[in-house]
């Protein structure tokens, strides 16, 4: 038996979403601004794709980013925005991750991503991250216009593969 194909998602699995809390701290006053900001941030991806919207996942984080400003009274200027894009961009892996990625191409593992984010961010990402070579191909959610956990965004990955569900492993 074929080992399974392993496909991760990108950020807070394998990117540490936490170094843009500082960020978020001084723009917003608030060491939870982050969280708030990120949780949203899924919610509303999830509900446009359940109501059959798709809207490029940056937008998505931009739009949520204005309205917790404006609920606060808070302006993000354009050093701020552009401060947020960059740390986005360039988070860095989780200390394990490396070591575990390196691990498991060792043993055989064939190792690929999906991410709601659009592949160049997700590129820009893991290049950052020293961890890009570490998979044999990336794949965007926006490929299919359908933000994960949708059925089209997994489908997408199964198709361009040409393997079955069964031979996948989906690391969250």
């Amino acid at each position: 038996m074929a080992l399974p194909l392993i496909v991760f998602d990108v950020n807070e699995t394998l990117l540490d979403l936490e170094t843009m809390e500082p960020v978020f701290a001084r723009i917003f006053n608030d060491n939870s601004a982050m969280r708030l900001w990120f949780a949203n941030f899924i919610t509303y991806s999830a509900s446009l794709t359940v109501a059959g919207c798709y809207v490029p996942f940056t937008d998505i984080g931009a739009a949520v980013m204005k309205m917790l400003a404006d609920t606060r009274g808070i302006r993000i200027d354009d050093s701020d925005k552009k401060e947020l894009t960059e740390k986005f961009s360039t988070m860095p892996p989780h200390a394990e991750v490396p070591a575990a990625l390196r691990k498991l191409r060792a043993a055989g593992f064939r190792l690929f991503t999906l991410t709601d984010n659009l592949l160049e961010v997700q590129t820009r990402q893991l290049t950052n991250g020293g961890i890009v070579d570490l998979f044999e191909r990336r794949f965007s959610a926006d490929g299919v216009k359908h933000h994960k956990p949708s059925r089209q965004a997994y489908g997408y990955v199964e198709q361009e593969l040409g393997a079955k569900p069964s031979e996948f492993c989906l690391i969250a």
